[in-house]
């Protein structure tokens, strides 16, 4: 899903009982750098709830086609790409996930690729 930032009301907007026809969903994230706008933190943490529910988190790619944004001294990358498992596809694990993987590429390959930053190393498969 790649539609510019209205990822979050189709989220709201679609019952989980509909999200979980989906094994995989591969969803690019947009305006992650307000997650210190408290309206939008509250946003985000329900949809991500809702979606932890039946996906484990299995890769996460920041796009560099933007630039970090640093709030409260924490660099964020404004889009991500996030794809998701749905749990009953898999088995949980407390290994970290790697980044970047290897098969990672720049989406935009005049730019430089972003690395995630180091806040997001703590986030494990499943978790």
């Amino acid at each position: 899903m790649d539609i510019e930032g209205d990822e979050f009301a189709v989220i709201v907007d679609t019952p989980r009982h509909i999200l979980r026809r989906f094994r995989i969903m591969a969803i690019e994230f947009h305006n992650l750098h307000l997650l210190f706008e408290a309206n939008w933190r509250r946003l985000f943490r329900s949809i991500f709830n809702k979606i932890v529910e039946d996906f484990y988190i299995v890769h996460i790619h920041p796009n560099n086609s933007t630039q970090l944004v640093s709030a409260r001294g924490v660099d964020i990358p404004p889009v991500m790409e996030i794809t998701l498992l749905r749990q009953d596809s898999a088995r949980k694990t407390d290994l970290p996930l790697g980044y970047p993987h290897p098969l990672d590429e720049a989406n935009c390959p005049q730019f430089p690729d972003i690395v995630l930053p180091d806040i997001f190393a703590s986030v494990k498969r499943g978790e």
